[in-house]
């Protein structure tokens, strides 16, 4: 009997950033979906290279990606995946993701796909979803990069932190995205 793979699995991305042909890490990502539009929701450090907070790069030889491979589900093999090359700045040099018009601070990016025939996204908008309560000490398992070679991306194990404003928070996925 095949291993049975939860939904929320599918909906984890691995991505490799690249410098050209050069691997400079791995990461995770995940998929929304708007307006039948499929975008690649990952944190800016990820595509950039670049400590949010410090401007460093991350890279020890300071590089800085310019695509990135995602590991996108085939529609014929259930946990099965293909790469699909996404390019991180369009000809004239300008990057392609959409960011918060913030930026500052705020480590996420959102880039448009392109088609993907034979490929299933698996947008995390568009799977089922209770509204749930996370409380201060509550296990929360967290996804995670792919440093164990699979395909899939892996949750870990943790506990949700303290807020200093609250005892308590709401975490639930909304049907949005501020900035797309």
């Amino acid at each position: 009997m095949p291993p049975t793979v939860d939904i929320y699995s599918l909906a984890a991305k691995p991505i490799e950033m690249f410098f050209n042909n050069v691997s400079l890490g791995i990461a995770s990502s995940f998929t929304w979906t708007t307006s039948e539009l499929v975008y690649l929701v990952t944190n800016w450090h990820n595509i950039t290279g670049i400590n949010p907070i410090t401007g460093e790069h991350l890279h020890s030889q300071g590089g800085e990606p310019n695509r990135l491979v995602v590991q996108i589900d085939l529609a014929d093999y259930r946990g099965g995946r293909g790469p699909i090359d996404v390019a991180l700045y369009d000809k004239q040099g300008r990057p392609v993701w959409l960011e918060h018009p913030l930026r500052q601070g705020i480590d996420v990016v959102a880039i448009l796909l392109p088609g993907m025939p034979g490929g299933v996204p698996h947008p995390v908008n568009l799977m089922p979803t209770d509204p749930m309560a996370v409380h201060v000490g509550m296990d929360a398992f967290i996804i995670s990069d792919t440093h164990s070679g699979f395909k899939l991306a892996y949750f870990q194990f943790g506990n949700a932190p303290a807020s200093p404003a609250s005892r308590s928070f709401d975490w639930h996925v909304t049907d949005h995205l501020s900035f797309l």
